[in-house]
């Protein structure tokens, strides 16, 4: 489909062996990767700030003449200091710049001079000679009507260690003259939705004439790769619906069947899931399922259904999770639920003696019916599924599309790809076109509310008393912070702040830290010592956000509450409440924007994992609401959400028509 400019970075002037490995760090190893490199910020240079008029740490545009320049050595030999006078019919400011090195190296004279015609921009400085600009940036002018065109916007790009800003403008304006740019999308296509040519958008983006030039560019880019992800989706759900699966018969456990044996009540929303999968194993190609509720719905049970019913007709179900903690639990909960009808379930791990792993390697190749839960064992090329009817996926957005489809591969398997982070249904429904999208909007009767409360830091003395107190109790607590490490005692960061709590206000309890950073068999094992009671407070970061399941735990204590998206503070709320005992979320912030505020008073009304779906994603997007930011398949870089959902509409139905197109010419 695509064909990017593959040209060499080091055709580029300026451009070596060493320059190009310090642009791989960007993720830039083509000329067409330099060009896709987007600026983070534009500076606006549409103002022009007359020199008299120029505050102190301001960031302004100056336009004048240079009045004088020189060079002169500080006392320290090793710098130097090139030094300019710009003045304008106001008045006049200073610009200097510094250079580090051995004496008699870098430039000896300032680089403009005196009677240049030029436009210089940067922070101001006040000094004891008057207002100066520190390494400003600059361009000349021409001498005459200079002033009568807006200056355009300059793009400043994320760098790295040893590439500056002056840098990779030149480069990427080298490129954008020298190279040509080939456009893989039709031009029916962009006048169909109205969209740039790529080597518009490049311009667009690189080198507006206005700021507003600079969103036609930007959606330019965000249907590429929207486009490219509707693609694989729409190859994923093509190729499913010509993969045969096996048919778990109507008459083996229909769903009213499965609810009788449970111990509990079945909500409305799990009744139609279940009638849902039920017609979906009885189909004779591959269907797949994303299941999505909110914390406490009662995904488990729908899942060990689905496992239940392929047992049942002679065949195996496999879950993946994402860790062993989490496997080990699903494992309890489906040997609970499961019980009534002698289902094996067993488990499947890295960690496991050889001997064991060998054996059940053999009875799952042999195709016994059984229930296997494992981590990423599962996916191990020794591994084979060849009896599996269903295939159930936990945490999916921990997996990409491709280990999705190699573990759905394995056997002849039914999907169910499961996520307890809800997301709007019009954009689960486009994000995840290969899957029928599958909603539990309801809680199960009897899950305890958690009450939320919003706690200025100054009352953190009170807080952590309340926690020794439900300690006392015979309770377990969180306290979550948003950092790892800090530069100092008062970062909000879980290592320096868990050596602080023990040993001040949660002093005499068994503190236990986890952070994303250690090892995973460290996490695990630190989670493990918690979920059996032997920790009595556990600091953490995110990493306890999904997965694990204390009844025990009773507290939910954010530190810098404010610096977290909406839906992942409802996700840690979701970690208490889930035992007999009364729940508490404890937000301690202290919020300076009105976005801030507005998603914690959201979290204080509504427990609603939907409602605060919606909110969440009006406010940050679907790659942070889904804790997706950092890593992931929706890890979009020009592609901005909701405002984009038009474009991932068009990307969908285009993609769409090239898959079925290509069909049916083959």
């Amino acid at each position: 489909m695509w064909s990017p400019l593959a040209d060499d970075l080091l055709k580029i002037p300026g451009v070596g062996p060493a320059t190009a490995a310090k642009l791989r760090r960007l993720g830039i190893s083509s000329i067409d990767g330099l060009l896709q490199h987007r600026p983070r910020r534009y500076l606006d240079r549409s103002v022009v700030t007359p020199a008299a008029r120029v505050k102190d740490g301001q960031w302004a545009t100056v336009i004048g003449v240079v009045e004088r320049a020189e060079s002169r050595t500080s006392r320290r030999s090793s710098l130097r200091v090139l030094e300019a006078v710009l003045r304008d019919e106001s008045g006049r400011i200073g610009l200097v710049w510094f250079y580090q090195g051995k004496r008699g190296r870098g430039p000896t004279r300032p680089p403009v001079s005196a009677g240049q015609r030029i436009v210089a921009w940067g922070t101001v400085k006040w000094t004891p000679y008057g207002p100066t600009i520190q390494t400003p940036e600059w361009e000349p002018l021409p001498k005459l009507g200079s002033g009568s065109q807006p200056l355009s916007p300059v793009p400043v790009y994320p760098l790295t260690q040893g590439i500056t800003q002056g840098q990779l403008r030149r480069w990427i304006q080298w490129a954008l003259d020298h190279c040509a740019v080939a456009d893989p999308l039709p031009d029916l296509t962009r006048r169909r939705h109205g969209l740039l040519s790529l080597k518009e958008a490049y311009e667009s983006l690189h080198r507006p004439k206005a700021l507003a030039d600079v969103e036609a560019g930007r959606r330019r880019l965000a249907f590429d790769e929207l486009f490219a992800w509707q693609l694989e989706m729409a190859r994923a759900a093509r190729a499913r619906r010509l993969t045969p699966a096996f048919v778990c018969p109507a008459e083996v456990l229909p769903p009213p069947a499965f609810a009788a044996q449970l111990p509990f009540s079945l909500t409305a929303a799990q009744k139609r899931a279940l009638a849902r999968c039920s017609e979906m194993l009885e189909q004779p190609w591959a269907t797949a399922a994303l299941l999505q509720g909110d914390v406490g719905s009662g995904k488990s049970v729908v899942a060990a259904y689905m496992a239940a019913r392929a047992v049942l007709a002679g065949h195996q179900a496999a879950l993946l999770a994402p860790t062993r903690l989490l496997a080990e639990q699903h494992q309890r909960n489906f040997q609970r639920l499961l019980s009534p009808w002698n289902i094996e379930v067993t488990l499947l791990v890295s960690e496991m003696p050889a001997a064991r792993r060998r054996e059940l390697a053999q009875r799952l190749a042999a195709g016994e019916p059984l229930v296997v839960i494992g981590t990423h064992a599962l996916l191990s090329p020794e591994i084979r599924l060849d009896g599996s009817a269903v295939g159930i996926i936990d945490e999916q957005h921990r997996f990409g599309v491709s280990e999705r489809e190699s573990f759905a591969r394995k056997g002849k398997a039914h999907l169910l790809a499961m996520s307890a982070t809800p997301i709007p249904r019009t954009l689960a429904l486009t994000l995840y076109g290969d899957l029928e999208v599958i909603a539990l909007d309801e809680k199960p009767p009897g899950r305890q509310p958690v009450d939320t409360r919003w706690i200025h830091p100054k009352d953190r003395a009170r807080v952590y008393a309340f926690v020794k107190r439900e300690v006392g109790r015979g309770r377990q607590a969180y306290v979550v912070f948003p950092r790892v490490h800090g530069d100092d005692e008062q970062d909000q960061a879980a290592v320096t702040q868990a050596e602080e709590l023990a040993r001040t206000w949660l002093s005499g309890l068994c503190v236990g830290l986890v952070h994303g950073q250690m090892p995973p068999e460290q996490q695990e094992e630190v989670m493990r010592a918690f979920v059996e009671g032997e920790i009595d407070v556990l600091v953490a970061t995110t990493v306890i956000e999904v997965g694990i399941d204390v009844p025990n735990a009773s507290v939910m204590v954010v530190e810098g509450a404010e610096r977290f998206g909406l839906a992942q503070l409802h996700q840690l709320r979701g970690r208490v409440g889930r035992g007999e005992h009364p729940a508490y979320c404890l937000l301690l912030a202290d919020p300076q924007s009105e976005a801030a505020k507005r998603r914690i008073d959201a979290l204080r009304k509504t427990d609603d994992g939907f409602a605060i779906a919606e909110m969440d994603l009006m406010l940050r997007g679907p790659g942070e609401m889904m804790g997706l930011a950092q890593a992931g398949p929706l890890e979009f870089k020009a592609a901005v959400f909701p405002q984009d959902l038009d474009l991932l509409q068009a990307a969908k139905e285009e993609a769409r028509l090239l898959v079925e197109g290509i069909t049916a010419k083959r």
